[in-house]
């Protein structure tokens, strides 16, 4: 080998050199960003997962207040004529519905406070009719 060979070889080492540098640092970066994507993906699937339990809670709290109504209302009928107990028994529905109502709202506000201002729930009463 002759100097001019070996000279013409070093250009082509360094090359090869800093291509395997460069290569090894992109793929210290590639797999940075695998692992803040699967963080991300993470944080995505908790965050599904919590608006679910969410939406299934507001959902049963729905089902069992139209229960309790059927029931309120089939325990009314027979004190149609009695408009003192008839009225009793329908304050007690309002003050019942209320608090419902705000259960309800607070379960959605307990939500809201724990993600970011961005994403908001909407109150169930839009989607429900209120019951």
């Amino acid at each position: 080998m002759t100097v001019s060979n070996s000279l013409r070889l070093r250009p082509a080492a360094l090359l090869f050199g800093a291509v395997g540098f460069l290569c090894s640092g992109a793929g210290i970066a590639q797999s940075r960003t695998q692992q803040q994507t699967g963080t991300r993906q993470q944080q995505q699937f908790r965050q599904n997962l919590r608006q679910q339990q969410i939406s299934n809670q507001l959902r049963d709290n729905r089902i069992e207040q139209q229960s309790r109504q059927r029931i309120s209302n089939n325990t009314t009928r027979p004190y149609q004529n009695d408009p003192a107990t008839t009225r009793q028994i329908e304050q007690a529905d309002q003050s019942h519905r209320q608090s419902y109502q705000a259960h309800q709202q607070k379960i959605i506000d307990d939500y809201n406070d724990s993600v970011s201002p961005n994403r908001r729930v909407q109150p169930p009463s839009a989607q429900s009719g209120g019951h």
